[in-house]
């Protein structure tokens, strides 16, 4: 059964919320492009409470400053959240509650846009097959799929104090007519 979840519920969903953006020397760009080609990329990050109705409130905020940044491509848009939400169901079900800190990110500059979902878990996601009737364990083999038809991978950044961070990229979003970084 799953909850409503109000936007009044936020304050208890989000530990902090910063949104940044930096200067084209210090942002992570792809090789083929320039200084001169990059515009001001744009950074959004979210700290994220371990809590069961933390994907469709994070869900709603992603989609929010998805469209602040004038991604309106309903099916592009949809695409993005399915990843991020099963990026950060997995998060959930497999951080360390007793420690919890999952955070969530966004990077876009002219190379494309990254999604990224943190947390404090032991170990690296794999794909694994399932079978048809199996009611989970699907997740990271869809992120996979839906990133590669726009021509990216899922990488996975580990940290040195534990934790990693599971990246999307989405570099075709720069080469399919889609601006990441309209205007």
């Amino acid at each position: 059964m799953s909850a409503k979840v109000t936007d009044c519920q936020l304050g208890s969903i989000f530990t902090g919320q910063t949104m940044s953006h930096f200067s084209a020397t210090g942002a992570h760009q792809s090789a083929q492009l320039t200084h001169a080609d990059l515009p001001t990329p744009r950074r959004h990050s979210m700290s994220i409470r371990a809590v069961s109705a933390a994907v469709p409130v994070t869900r709603r905020a992603v989609s929010h400053v998805l469209t602040e940044w004038g991604l309106h491509d309903r099916g592009i848009k949809d695409t993005l959240l399915l990843v991020m939400s099963e990026l950060l169901t997995n998060a959930l079900r497999h951080t360390n509650h007793a420690r919890p800190g999952i955070r969530v990110m966004l990077h876009a500059d002219r190379g494309g846009l990254r999604l990224g979902v943190a947390d404090n878990g032991p170990g690296t996601p794999a794909s694994r097959q399932t079978s048809p009737s199996a009611e989970n364990g699907r997740g990271l083999a869809i992120v996979e799929a839906l990133t590669g038809e726009w021509g990216g991978a899922v990488v996975v950044e580990h940290h040195l104090g534990g934790g990693k961070t599971v990246w999307a990229g989405f570099p075709a979003l720069s080469t399919a007519g889609v601006d990441p970084l309209p205007g």
